[in-house]
């Protein structure tokens, strides 16, 4: 590994000699990163240095938009496919509207936990906790 003067990881090297590297932007995200064959990926950035897009060394690009709150709201990949979220006053993601216009539901507990999650096609999975809050 090699670090900059504020500790971040600049390169990582492979066991099979090949190298990562990363560059930031003045605020400390991670902005580029060459893969070992010298591929480059771009992440793009908001002012608030979320992530808005990722171009990958093919240049295809997946766009990322966020909510009122923050949110992760909208993924568009490469071929234009829309995935949206939706939330509940906890902040849960409570659907998943898929590119096919299909809508994927999940449901907590009081302690808000995934107790239920039905996927369209594939049925419905319940989930329950034992009382020290393990899966079960």
């Amino acid at each position: 590994y090699s670090f900059d003067e504020y500790g971040r990881p600049t390169r990582v090297q492979g066991v099979d000699g090949s190298a990562e590297l990363v560059s930031y932007d003045a605020a400390g995200n991670p902005v580029e990163l060459v893969d070992g064959e010298g591929g480059l990926t771009v992440l793009g950035r908001d002012v608030a240095g979320k992530i808005t897009s990722i171009t990958s060394p093919s240049g295809a690009v997946t766009r990322y938009e966020y909510d009122g709150c923050g949110r992760p709201w909208r993924t568009t990949d490469p071929a234009g496919a829309v995935t949206e979220l939706a939330y509940d006053a906890d902040q849960r993601v409570i659907a998943r509207t898929l590119p096919t216009g299909e809508v994927e539901t999940f449901g907590y507990d009081p302690c808000g936990r995934l107790v239920l999650h039905r996927a369209p096609g594939r049925g419905v999975s319940r989930y329950g906790y034992d009382k020290a809050g393990r899966l079960t």
